[in-house]
């Protein structure tokens, strides 16, 4: 039973290689395009996580007086 388990497993890691292989075949776009949509993504960041580290900053600092 034991060569029939690993059967599939083979099968994912040659399809796995195949994927990598064909990854590395396309073309990549350049470094300044990456770079430009990262900073568009980090612009995107909604105002409202700011906020929500905010908070966790004061909730830190309020249970920080408790225990001093």
């Amino acid at each position: 039973p034991a060569p029939l388990l690993l059967q599939p497993a083979l099968q994912l890691q040659q399809q796995l290689l195949r994927l990598r292989q064909r990854l590395q075949q396309l073309p990549r776009p350049p470094l300044q395009l990456q770079q430009q949509r990262l900073r568009q993504q980090q612009q995107q960041l909604p105002a409202q996580h700011q906020r929500l580290l905010r908070a966790q900053k004061r909730r830190a600092s309020v249970i920080m007086s408790y225990l001093n």
